[in-house]
C-alpha cells in the first residue's frame, strides 16, 4: 500500500510514483529531487528518454542551468544522465536486459561509494514507465514497474540505499477510462505516490 509524501522529502529504498499534470510541473519536480539527492550526497541520475531529444523541453540541455553545481557534479561523476530511450523500446518488447544492466551498474556503483567513503546512496529519476503510460501502453508500464517493484524491494531487503521516481502523467493514471484495476496495479507497484496536484 502506498503512501503519500511532500515532493521534498528523499526517503531512502523507495519506489515512487510522481503524478504529474504538466512538462513544467514534471521538468521542475525531476530538478527539485536531483538537486535534493545532490544536495544531500547522493549519486544522482536523471534517466530519461528525453534527455538528448533537443526540441522536448525535458532535455538535459534545458534542465542543466537549474540542476546544482552541474558541471562539477557531471565531472565528478556524482550526476550521472541516461539517455532511456533505448529503455523505452525494450520495454515495449518486454525485453529487461538494459533493465538488468543498469541494475548491475547501479549496485557496482553503491559498492564503489561505499568503499570511496562516500555515501551510500543513489537517487533515480527514471521516465520510461512514464511514457508507456502516456502511450497508453499499460500492460507493458505494468510490466515494467513490477519489475522496478521486484528490484527496489530486493534493495530495500539487502539495505541498499537506492531510491527510484517513475513520474506518470496524472492525467492517464487519473483518468476515468483507465481501469481501476490497472491504476490499483500501478499504484501497489510504489511505496510512495505523490500527486503534484495534492
Amino acid at each position: 500500500m502506498s503512501s503519500t509524501c511532500h515532493l521534498t522529502n528523499i526517503s531512502l529504498n523507495e519506489h515512487i510514483m510522481l503524478l504529474y499534470s504538466s512538462d513544467d510541473e514534471r521538468n521542475n519536480a525531476a530538478v527539485n529531487y536531483i538537486n535534493n539527492g545532490l544536495k544531500s550526497g547522493y549519486h544522482s541520475i536523471y534517466a530519461s528518454i528525453t534527455a538528448n531529444d533537443s526540441k522536448n523541453s525535458s532535455n538535459i540541455s534545458n534542465l542543466s542551468s537549474k540542476i546544482y553545481n552541474y558541471k562539477e557534479n557531471i565531472e565528478s561523476g556524482e550526476l550521472k544522465i541516461v539517455n532511456f530511450k533505448p529503455y523505452y523500446e525494450s520495454a515495449l518488447n518486454v525485453d529487461f536486459r538494459p533493465f538488468k544492466k543498469l541494475k548491475k551498474e547501479l549496485e557496482d556503483t553503491l559498492n564503489h561509494r561505499k568503499s570511496e567513503g562516500k555515501k551510500d546512496a543513489i537517487l533515480v529519476f527514471a521516465d520510461a514507465a512514464c511514457f508507456l503510460s502516456q502511450n497508453k501502453h499499460f500492460d507493458e508500464c505494468e510490466i515494467l514497474e513490477k519489475w522496478w517493484h521486484n528490484t527496489t524491494t530486493e534493495w530495500a531487503r539487502n539495505n541498499r540505499n537506492i531510491t527510484v521516481v517513475c513520474p506518470h502523467p496524472g492525467l492517464v493514471i487519473n483518468n476515468p477510462i483507465l481501469s481501476l484495476d490497472t491504476k490499483g496495479r500501478l499504484n501497489g507497484m510504489h511505496t510512495i505516490t505523490i500527486d503534484l496536484n495534492q
